[in-house]
């Protein structure tokens, strides 16, 4: 859903969810969110956008519903190995999907990996909190340049890095 307000979009899922799900699974940048949940719903508040005048909202092809309760069980599955894992808090800050903050324990950091399977990624909370806390460069592996995309429309002020083969990493290790 593109151009739309969190709130706006909330009350959208919350009216379209009365039997079923639907909610907000991707805070990616200001005024960019998408949803997720069961089919029919999706469309039904895809449907009532469309009723109220909103014309960028584009349906994605995915294999699921991601990021919304429907994936609750994947997230029970994935608590029961990280409780047999030896967690350790990284040496560096990590900004947690779930809560777009930093874990303070390793209690907190196997909740934060176990309920972002079914909780909602927060994209544009993450940078915020990052640039906040003084980060100001993103490096970006692998194809393409959406997370680096994401970033220039929340934080601009941030130097935007893509590392996409071995010439694009040769070139940043010459500046």
């Amino acid at each position: 859903v593109l151009m739309l307000d969190r709130q706006t979009l909330q009350r959208c899922c919350e009216e379209a969810s009365d039997v079923g799900v639907v909610k907000i699974c991707n805070y990616n940048c200001p005024g960019q969110i998408v949803i997720s949940g069961e089919k029919s719903k999706v469309e039904a508040a895809v449907a009532e956008l469309k009723a109220q005048g909103l014309r960028k909202v584009i349906m994605l092809n995915v294999a699921g519903a991601f990021h919304s309760r429907l994936m609750r069980e994947a997230g029970e599955k994935l608590a029961a190995v990280l409780a047999q894992a030896d967690l350790k808090l990284p040496e560096i800050p990590v900004y947690h999907n779930f809560t777009a903050d930093t874990a303070k324990s390793v209690a907190e950091l196997e909740s934060n990996l176990t309920n972002q399977v079914a909780g909602s990624v927060r994209w544009e909370d993450c940078v915020r909190r990052a640039a906040e806390a003084g980060a100001d460069t993103v490096i970006e592996f692998g194809p393409g340049a959406v997370l680096t995309g994401l970033v220039r429309r929340t934080a601009s002020e941030m130097k935007l890095i893509n590392i996409n083969s071995a010439a694009s990493l040769d070139a940043v290790a010459l500046d």
